[in-house]
């Protein structure tokens, strides 16, 4: 195999095709070169057929096999339970547990370190005079994006002087929007779902050259978060998604189990009429007579002895009562089975939030990295679709194409998440690790008096 490139040409792969022989004595055909002609600068693997044809299409809301059965309001009806909730906002919280930190893109022994430190501060600036805090906004996005597999902030942008700044992050429900795509899934806007005769979902949409597409926002004014997206699909995975066999499970479980305790939850009552009890003759109002006999008589009495508190019996009658041995454990075993299974799931864990009954702490502590893991992966993703989608465009507008390079990072912080302990600081303390302004920082953390410095 041999491969020619020349500059400015596109790339030719010249291959040998070797044919074998075929059955009997028939001599093989000699072999057949073939050359492949490809342009680096296109993509060939296409999405679907508009990638052959001047087409557009809108992409429908549902993004997996759950989603295009139940709609997306399968999801919403998961997160009303405790444990899928509690699970995915461990996640949000810990990844967005502290405000949102902006650095310089280099490194302080970088010759233009000065002037990254200015792009840096100049964005800090503007991210802290957004109508809603960074922090609180990005806390929303992250949990529509991990439940849903999508989210969308409408960047809001606001000339003051000779500065293009970001003024507020407007939050869009997945059902608000579909994004517009070619025949290679790339974005070329998202349009209104409210314009669904103009856009309808799924369907094909002729273009032509210098064409403008009214009522469609471009893909440049928003934050658009996809969380594991699949192929070329710019719609992401939801993490709730493994989730969904043991909620179904458990919502089972749950009906059973009332029922159960419907039945059961009291002790039954069953009786038995007096010795020698007569069936009594009723005289009814039309002058028709109806025998009644006595266990028919304390079955009424017992039944609405059930309603009520007190009840009355011929003498001799005996009422006693069938009391359930089984307290209903079976049903708390498959809802614990089942609240594990949802945290597995979503946090690729379950002890370091969960109960274990027979692990020890080593692996709780193996769980709790785990789960760290996933927390540090949120962050990295978040800070980089920020950096791509809001930092980005805000410091070409303002600095030029040059200044690319000094896009400024997010910092979203280290470890798990999770508030450091007393014990710990007072172990970093007694080595002397903390400054003065670190050590009033601390006191604010542990809600303690801030001591002064």
């Amino acid at each position: 195999m041999s491969k020619k490139r020349k500059r400015g040409l596109p790339v030719v792969q010249e291959s040998q095709v070797t044919i074998q022989a075929a059955p009997g004595d028939i001599p093989a055909p000699p072999d057949v070169a073939v050359g492949a002609p490809a342009d680096l600068a296109r993509p060939y693997l296409a999405a679907n057929i508009n990638a052959y044809m001047a087409m557009l299409s809108a992409l429908p809301q549902a993004f997996d096999d759950l989603s295009k059965q139940f709609g997306i309001d399968i999801y919403d009806q998961m997160l009303t339970d405790s444990e899928v909730a509690a699970s995915l906002d461990v996640i949000v919280y810990a990844a967005v547990a502290t405000p949102p930190v902006v650095d310089a893109a280099l490194p302080p022994d970088d010759p233009d370190y000065g002037m990254a430190v200015l792009i840096a501060d100049f964005v800090r600036e503007m991210m802290d005079s957004l109508s809603i805090s960074l922090q609180d906004t990005l806390r929303v996005l992250v949990r529509q994006a991990l439940a849903y597999g999508t989210a969308l902030g409408e960047l809001i942008f606001e000339a003051t002087g000779d500065a293009w700044l970001i003024s507020d992050i407007r939050v869009a429900d997945l059902r608000q929007f579909s994004l517009i795509v070619d025949g290679f899934n790339q974005v070329h806007g998202i349009a209104p779902t409210m314009l669904h005769e103009r856009f309808p979902v799924g369907a094909m949409m002729p273009i032509h050259d210098g064409q403008v597409l009214d009522n469609v926002m471009p893909r440049s004014k928003a934050l658009l978060l996809a969380w594991q997206p699949t192929g070329s699909d710019p719609r992401g995975k939801s993490l709730l998604r493994a989730a969904y066999a043991p909620w179904w499970a458990k919502q089972q479980i749950i009906n059973e189990m009332v029922t159960w305790f419907a039945r059961f939850a009291q002790p039954s009552i069953w009786g038995t009429t007096a010795e020698g009890a007569q069936d009594i003759c009723i005289t009814n109002p039309d002058g028709s007579q109806t025998i009644e006999r006595p266990t028919d008589q304390l079955l009424a009495a017992l039944m609405q002895f059930r309603n009520a508190s007190a009840i009355a019996l011929p003498y001799g009658s005996q009422v006693n009562t069938i009391n359930v041995s089984e307290s209903g454990a079976v049903f708390f075993a498959g809802l614990d089975w089942a609240d594990n299974a949802i945290r597995r799931s979503i946090l690729k864990q379950h002890l370091a939030t969960g109960e274990g009954q027979h692990q020890a702490r080593a692996a709780a502590e193996v769980h709790q990295d785990i789960l760290g893991l996933m927390i540090l992966t949120v962050r990295n993703w978040l800070g980089d679709q920020v950096r791509r989608d809001v930092f980005r465009p805000i410091v070409l507008a303002n600095f030029g194409d040059d200044a690319e390079r000094f896009t400024p990072l997010l910092d979203l912080g280290d470890g798990d998440g999770f508030p450091i302990s007393a014990t710990e600081v007072a172990s970093l303390a007694a080595v002397g690790w903390f400054t003065d302004d670190q050590m009033a920082v601390m006191d604010k953390r542990l809600g303690l008096p801030v001591r002064g410095v």
